[in-house]
């Protein structure tokens, strides 16, 4: 008598769980994919946040990401990853490019988890694929400004040196124009000027 009442409340149990999924898979802007474990690796669910690349879930289900989506030159990049996360059992993530459907190019970060069937052989791979093209731009300006610091420091006569925020003051950069000093840069990086300081009071003392 209670079997049909068990099997019906964990029917319920699932639908409400698959409910509260769907929901949340469709009211966030990451995109939830589900993709194969064959060769083409094809999508077999895509939430609806992937109309931010200009594609309908319809248009991608059934395809493999390969041929619509990643940019030519990140595929070896991407399937190596993937068939690593198939080998392992583990999650993983990957940075690499896709193609909106208006040709332009942005950045995406994919967090890949591969779904294991009770054998523990992998039937899917789950992922969260999110934009972070901003992030990216924010890095590579990072990088510039940098570069051309480090140019302009390195070409000038007045030593420029960087140092830890604490009371030691190491020094984590000096350009080259200390060696009107007589030192070369690597000597004193990681080291603090007390240390010289001291030594030098220490020979006029003697």
């Amino acid at each position: 008598m209670d079997g049909p009442r068990h099997i019906r409340k964990a029917e319920e149990a699932l639908r409400e769980s698959e409910e509260r999924y769907h929901l949340l898979a469709e009211n966030m802007t990451d995109v939830i994919h589900l993709n194969a474990t064959d060769d083409s690796l094809h999508f077999v669910y895509v939430s609806p946040s992937i109309k931010q690349t200009g594609y309908q879930p319809s248009h991608l289900v059934g395809r493999s990401p390969f041929d619509t989506l990643v940019k030519s030159e990140d595929i070896p990049v991407l399937k190596s990853f993937l068939s690593r996360i198939l080998t392992s059992g583990r999650e993983g993530t990957i940075e690499y490019r896709i193609r909106m459907i208006d040709g332009s190019i942005v950045w995406v970060e994919t967090i890949a988890n591969p779904i294991l069937d009770g054998e523990g052989n992998a039937v899917y791979i789950a992922c969260t694929t999110r934009d972070i093209t901003q992030r990216k731009k924010a890095e590579e300006a990072r990088r510039e400004s940098e570069e051309r610091y480090m140019l302009l420091a390195e070409n000038m006569t007045d030593v420029i040196h960087l140092h830890t925020p604490d009371t030691a003051l190491t020094y984590v950069y000096i350009s080259p124009s200390i060696r009107q000093a007589g030192y070369e840069p690597s000597e004193l990086i990681g080291r603090s000027p007390l240390e010289n300081l001291i030594a030098e009071r220490s020979l006029s003392i003697v």
